[in-house]
């Protein structure tokens, strides 16, 4: 990373900090105005998110304008997070019905998917996906990313929080299997590329961080479902896209040379860092399936609104995510350390079933609590 990127990320920053104020100011721009389930009492702007969106499209067009072995994938990257992050932005000013808001994102998820992506998919080398059915398998998975990240919105500086550790851990990965991929004489030209996909990520955290600093507790701005759209669209498209990357160096696992560990070519690692997320709405969604209530109707029942509804306050809530986002990191971390073949694949899996039975036995024990105090 030379001088001029750490410029332009410092630049970025202070321009979403900047837009952020100046949204923050005119909040009548898109007003939430507060309901029975906010989490605010007075007016705040949603149009957060567009802090974010215009410098990091800005950065994009600049590095597109540079030739790259990741131009198309930098392109679609721009396309579909405008695109994407439009519908949203029409859903914060007009309230758009569930229906056509989901007919818009099936439509650009299709012509994404078709437009930037191979039709294959690799879970950690173990099973690969092919055709139709990969596609099928993109295509769902960037519709639940869209709306299980707008879902999961709905607390100051949780879906921020979230979309800066995601962005950042993943330019970690991209640096080091960078060098990896150098050091083991496979391509300069990936390695570059790599490195390039690690700078934009950074950009992207450190725009965000510009917006959380206006968006955690207590909260003067939103990022609305423009931001929510739009950061749910690229971190589930960059854990399908990146991996293309390393296909053309027929690297089918997640190790190389001397059981190097490289950290991206495989679907799995930037979608583990997802779960928390969707686990939290996943249950959610199961739930109120069996309760036989509408998914999509404005409710309280995420465990993040139920630890809130019990006493928890904001950065309480945050600081838990984030615990569990870092607990997802030791299995990566132990491999750097002791290089133990396949032991991120099973650690993972441990630490989500554990994710998995805490989210499961605390939402119900919260709501039990809510219930009874209720009835008093």
């Amino acid at each position: 990373m030379n001088l001029l990127s750490i410029l332009l990320i410092l630049a970025g920053f202070v321009s979403s900090f900047l837009i952020s104020g100046f949204l923050k100011r005119y909040h009548n721009f898109l007003p939430d105005t507060p309901c029975g389930r906010s989490s605010h009492s007075t007016i705040t702007s949603r149009g957060g998110g567009i802090s974010f969106i215009l410098p990091f499209s800005t950065f994009l067009l600049l590095l597109i304008s540079r030739e790259s072995a990741i131009e198309n994938l930098l392109f679609t990257l721009l396309l579909g997070g405008i695109l994407i992050g439009g519908v949203g932005l029409l859903d914060d000013k007009f309230n758009l019905p569930v229906k056509p808001r989901l007919f818009f994102q099936l439509f650009f998820s299709l012509f994404i998917c078709f437009f930037g992506l191979s039709d294959r998919i690799s879970f950690f080398g173990q099973m690969e996906l092919h055709g139709v059915s990969a596609r099928i398998f993109q295509i769902l998975w960037l519709l639940s990313c869209i709306n299980i990240y707008n879902f999961m919105d709905g607390l100051d500086g949780l879906a921020g929080m979230q979309g800066v550790f995601i962005t950042f851990i993943t330019c970690v990965f991209l640096f080091f299997d960078s060098r990896i991929i150098q050091n083991s004489g496979l391509s300069q030209e990936i390695s570059e590329s790599l490195e390039m996909l690690g700078v934009t990520l950074l950009f992207l955290s450190a725009v965000i961080s510009a917006f959380l600093l206006r968006n955690f507790y207590p909260s003067t701005i939103f990022m609305g479902d423009s931001g929510s759209h739009f950061l749910g669209f690229i971190l589930g498209f960059l854990a399908l896209a990146i991996p293309d990357i390393y296909y053309g160096l027929n690297i089918t696992s997640n190790y190389v040379g001397n059981n190097r560990l490289i950290f991206l070519a495989n679907f799995g690692t930037i979608a583990i860092f997802l779960m928390p997320f969707f686990l939290d709405s996943g249950l959610t969604i199961l739930r109120r399936l069996h309760e036989k209530k509408n998914i999509f109707q404005a409710h309280r029942g995420h465990l993040y609104q139920l630890l809130n509804r019990n006493g928890k306050s904001p950065p309480w809530i945050v600081g838990f995510y984030f615990t569990l986002n870092l607990s997802l990191t030791v299995p990566f971390i132990f491999n750097i350390v002791f290089n133990k073949t396949g032991f991120p694949i099973l650690f993972s899996s441990i630490i989500l079933s554990l994710h998995l039975l805490l989210f499961k036995f605390s939402s119900a024990r919260l709501i039990k609590k809510i219930q009874n105090k209720d009835h008093l």
